[in-house]
């Protein structure tokens, strides 16, 4: 036993094993960094840990009825645990298992489809530092300081899916079935593409098999679907089928309705999914049958994008909009990436150092998310490098290589100047590109180490000194912790004096327009215009969310041609021009008790406290 665990310690420090470790302890850290000041993100987590331990302070909380219908078994193990431990505590252990588990589950389906360890390493690195951005349509982050169902299912139903690789289709269903119970319209996703694959190979995988497969996948979802059908409720309360559909298209339009996506989100998932097309269609080490079936799973995605597109935008149907079908190019794109990062390493591995350059050009506008530009040159080169070793058009002189890859990107990069101003779209691709630039420099230097002259004596000193050059840049550039765009220290004051303060049997009158008050709060509030999205979930309380948002000054005043913002800014104009008496009806009609306004405006209540920001007032 001694042996085999020094064996095991000893391995911990192979090159690639502590490159794992390094990303993983550098991103949990981040992660924890932000998590504390993100309250907008954890704004079911947190609040469903309050209710736990307090749940008279919430009982006139519309959300706090409204996690009555939460349906996810998600929450259920932090809300027990609650009581026994701190909220910190739980909020870093389940952030470290998620972290843990995509780690795992990325390296796990990688190691399935290529068993390359330097193509699982990189996999994760492209998904770590990717990951932090918008990675797929309709959705946020895949992992990082985020605390939701849908973050725990994704590494498990990956998991699924390097099972189904592996032709082992019953464990995949099994997997995909208890994964319902987390994460619903995620694990159909998975069980929609594994489907396709069935339709078209039936004869091949078995009848019995896609059965058998497919009864494990409903008794593994069996749990969540008895809670849903027992708590099902009366039509009564719900808003009439367009008023909710006008408001689902403002409130949650950037998830649910194609239409809606903001054009940056389609621009950069359409040019993330170009390596990834290339790679699948040149990656020799890609054997035959798992990229057939990578085909139709990818099948399954287009199928249900048709769906989505169908279903919300011709002929609306509710539960088809609730899913937000779009959402499941998140597995194309990390399917994908693994695909790619294969390519990378089997280039990077070659002889040519141009094309080495031009994949490590494609893996930073992944990370730079402004610098996507920079992604076409390459890829016209890898295109041509590509066919040049078929068809040999070319001689092997690798300074043809460098000069082609070169005059490409300053040809796109001069054509962005020049056309910017007449496509502003364009300005979308740029950003000060100083560390991209840098990390780049310091690659190209480390290739060159092994051919410039004055580099050969000390070779494998200048590699290393370019390397970590390399790597301190791309941390630097990349996962450096900066606050997150709604960081606001004075709403997070607020909260914790309230949480310290404020009586716990009665709501707190909060700004509709400003998000995550439960979070650090601890108190029960009226609604904000982010609760809305909550109609989607529990239509019963449909007219009572809107009871209240209008209560807090929303209107339906040129609603069809409101956008999601342009909704805040009602709402903050409204809620500033409400006075004291207002204010008295709203604390009597919901048994308030303080009030929180920007410290701009003065009322005619005790102020008990008072930031930069906000102030608190006693409403009597």
């Amino acid at each position: 036993m001694a042996l085999i665990l020094k064996d095991r310690f000893r391995a911990l420090f192979k090159p690639y094993n502590l490159a794992l470790l390094f990303l993983f302890l550098i991103f949990n850290a981040q992660s924890m960094y932000l998590i504390q000041m993100r309250s907008s993100v954890n704004s079911n987590f947190l609040p469903i840990l309050h209710f736990a331990k307090n749940p008279a302070a919430f009982q006139n909380d519309i959300m706090y009825q409204c996690t009555q219908f939460l349906f996810t078994l998600y929450y259920i193990i932090p809300g027990l645990l609650a009581h026994y431990l701190s909220n910190d505590v739980i909020i870093y252990a389940t952030l470290l298992l998620q972290n843990s588990l995509i780690f795992i589950c990325l390296y796990w389906l990688a190691q399935e489809l290529f068993d390359d360890r330097l193509t699982s390493v990189l996999s994760i690195i492209i998904v770590v530092f990717y990951g932090v951005t918008r990675f797929s349509l309709g959705s946020d982050v895949v992992f990082g300081a985020n605390l939701f169902p849908g973050l725990f299912a994704i590494p498990l139903l990956l998991l699924a899916i390097s099972f189904f690789l592996e032709d082992r289709f019953l464990l995949a269903g099994l997997i995909t079935g208890l994964m319902f119970n987390f994460h619903g319209s995620h694990s159909l996703f998975v069980i929609v593409m594994f489907s396709v694959y069935f339709l078209f190979n039936f004869r091949s995988v078995g009848l019995v098999t896609i059965v058998k497969s497919l009864c494990l996948f409903a008794l593994g979802a069996l749990p969540l679907v008895l809670i849903i059908l027992l708590s099902r409720q009366p039509a009564t309360g719900q808003l009439p089928f367009k008023e909710w559909l006008i408001h689902m298209y403002i409130r949650r339009g950037h998830h649910c309705f194609p239409s809606m996506f903001v054009i940056k989100a389609k621009l950069f998932f359409t040019l993330t999914m170009l390596p990834i097309v290339f790679s699948y269609i040149f990656n020799d080490r890609l054997e035959t049958e798992k990229r057939k079936k990578l085909f139709y799973l990818a099948g399954g995605v287009l199928l249900l994008f048709v769906i989505g597109t169908v279903f919300t935008e011709l002929i609306p149907v509710a539960p088809i909009i609730n899913l937000t079908l779009f959402r499941s190019s998140r597995f194309l794109v990390l399917v994908g990436i693994i695909i790619f990062a294969d390519y990378f390493a089997r280039v990077y591995q070659g002889e040519n150092q141009a094309a080495s350059l031009a994949v490590l050009l494609i893996v930073f506008t992944f990370f730079s998310q402004n610098q996507f530009i920079l992604m076409v040159p390459a890829l016209i080169y890898l295109v041509f490098y590509e066919l040049n070793r078929k068809f040999k058009w070319l001689t092997e002189k690798k300074y043809y290589h460098w000069l082609i890859l070169f005059l490409l990107v300053a040809v796109f990069e001069t054509g962005v100047i020049l056309l910017k101003d007449l496509f502003p779209v364009l300005t979308l691709l740029q950003r000060n590109p100083t560390g991209l630039y840098l990390a780049l420099l310091s690659m190209a230097l480390f290739f060159a180490s092994d051919s410039v002259k004055v580099f050969l004596p000390y070779k494998n000193q200048f590699k290393a000194v370019f390397l970590i050059l390399f790597l301190v840049v791309s941390v630097l550039y990349v996962s450096y912790p900066r606050p997150p765009l709604a960081y606001d220290p004075s709403w997070l004051e607020v909260q914790r004096w309230i949480n310290l303060n404020a009586p716990a049997d009665k709501l707190v009158i909060t700004p509709p327009y400003k998000r995550g008050f439960r979070s650090y709060g601890g108190r029960g509030i009226i609604l904000t215009w982010f609760d809305s999205d909550d109609m989607a979930y529990v239509p019963h309380l449909g007219q009572e969310i809107m009871s209240r948002l209008k209560d807090l000054g929303f209107s339906y005043r040129n609603l069809k041609s409101a956008s999601w913002y342009t909704c805040l800014r009602l709402l903050q104009n409204s809620y500033n021009r409400f006075n004291e008496n207002y204010f008295r009806y709203l604390a009597g009609k919901y048994d308030c008790g303080l009030l929180i306004v920007e410290r701009s405006k003065t009322l005619a209540f005790p102020m008990l406290y008072f930031n930069d920001d906000y102030a608190v007032y006693l409403v009597r």
